[in-house]
């Protein structure tokens, strides 16, 4: 469930960040992670003419032999390479699928998400500048328990706007404020409850075209600060991340290249030491 989550929650921010350049293979809107729609840059993975990307995971800790992990990530491309279908079967052996449906200008339009025992649709709707002013959740099993959020959005310059969350009782619960770069990507987002203390605060790093660390900031009872920062080669291609807690080194990534394809991606454990490797196999059109 959490990539269905979290696909709503960033979609605009996605939708407005850029830099990630046409080497990258990975999604630069939040982090290079696989873990997050719309997971890889589909231009990218349309000239490499990519159809389907499965992962095996493998975990390796010093002076012990490599464990094999149960989970599995399964990726399917149009020819446009756009995620068509995600399917992710967790380390208890839990699968779930997830469907993507773009509308005529490109836009998410509908998640499709199907578990054992649960079924949810989620619907996009969009204003003339591809924001989304209304997104509807429903149970697949149960089309009329439909719940509506819209999203109201108020200009203050070429470079700065401010969001508004309105439940369904069209009441604002949260509000945004965004700003931009002079190339339409986001630099920074402040979000506020009405309610309670909770806030929340996003930071966007660049280096010309590339995306060089972002940083989330959220406050509920206590604030807790993560941070991706990543480093590229000469020829502007992803080679590093390292993510950190609070300022404290947690994981560091190493992306590995064949016929510039990632083949493998080792997450360690700063810790620990524990190397997590996710490997990546290809099928093409």
């Amino acid at each position: 469930m959490k990539h269905f989550l979290i696909a709503s929650i960033w979609l605009v921010l996605l939708s407005l960040t850029s830099g990630e350049g046409s080497a990258q293979q990975l999604n630069m809107g939040k982090a290079p992670v696989i873990d997050v729609y719309p997971f890889f840059n589909a231009s990218f993975i349309k000239n490499k003419k990519v159809r389907f990307i499965e992962t095996e995971v493998m975990l390796k800790i010093p002076n012990q032999k490599i464990r094999y992990s149960n989970r599995v990530q399964k990726f399917e491309f149009d020819r446009s390479g756009n995620v068509m279908v995600y399917q992710n079967i967790s380390p208890s052996g839990v699968n779930s699928k997830t469907s993507y449906f773009l509308n005529k200008t490109g836009l998410l339009a509908i998640i499709h998400s199907e578990m054992p025992h649960k079924d949810a649709l989620l619907s996009f709707f969009y204003d003339e500048k591809g924001r989304v002013v209304t997104k509807e959740t429903a149970n697949g099993k149960n089309p009329e328990a439909l719940v509506e959020e819209k999203f109201t959005y108020e200009d203050f310059s070429a470079t700065q706007f401010k969001k508004y969350y309105l439940n369904d009782e069209n009441l604002t619960y949260k509000h945004e404020v965004v700003d931009l770069d002079s190339k339409g990507r986001v630099v920074e987002s402040r979000a506020r409850y009405i309610r309670g203390v909770n806030r929340e605060y996003s930071k966007f790093g660049y280096a010309q075209k590339l995306l060089v660390s972002v940083s989330i900031n959220v406050k509920n009872v206590t604030r807790r600060e993560e941070k991706y920062v990543m480093s590229y080669d000469d020829n502007e291609v992803l080679q590093f991340m390292q993510f950190r807690i609070d300022g404290a080194p947690i994981y560091r990534y190493e992306y590995l290249y064949e016929d510039e394809l990632i083949i493998a991606i080792l997450r360690k454990d700063l810790k620990s030491e524990e190397i997590q490797i996710t490997k990546l196999k290809y099928r093409f059109f």
